[in-house]
């Protein structure tokens, strides 16, 4: 559009930054599209391990606690990462997580609990939906999160 209102500007004094938009859009789609896969992978890694775990036996054959190395003795508490304790070694927790993979599960807990919180604010999203420049990046960020995922709608407002 910008061309056709300049008198003696051709597309060939364009040429190579139009070239290079194209080019690193190119490759930014590229990149997207291979995360898109790694992440589509490791979903359905994710579902297929869990419907192992909910139709399959699993058996737990750790002879040795894991953060002593000493015996396991009666009773033992074996998580499904393949970890085991000594019950003493643990302590009286109930809702015990894997002390060797606790770090990771606070990770994880702690990015779906953000999520889950930007979810319940829906005046931040329209307000960065107002700022972005891009805003359908914006927009696949936040479906990409399962942000918009809710199936209740409050009426309150």
């Amino acid at each position: 559009e910008t061309l056709s209102r300049r008198e003696g500007m051709t597309l060939e004094l364009v040429r190579g930054f139009v070239q290079a938009q194209l080019d690193a859009e190119g490759t930014a789609t590229r990149e997207d599209e291979e995360e898109s896969a790694r992440l589509e992978q490791d979903v359905a890694r994710c579902r297929a391990k869990i419907q192992e775990l909910r139709s399959k036996p699993f058996v737990f054959q750790a002879s040795r606690d894991s953060a002593s190395g000493a015996p396991l003795e009666l009773p033992s508490v074996h998580f499904f990462c393949g970890h085991a304790f000594n019950a003493r070694t643990l302590g009286t927790a109930e809702d015990a997580v894997c002390p060797l993979c606790a770090d990771e599960h606070r990770a994880a807990r702690g990015l779906q609990d953000a999520h889950e919180a930007s979810a319940a604010d829906p005046d931040s999203f329209f307000k960065q939906l107002r700022t972005s420049h891009d805003g359908f990046s914006l927009i696949t960020q936040y479906l990409g999160r399962g942000v918009m995922n809710r199936t209740s709608v409050s009426l309150d407002n």
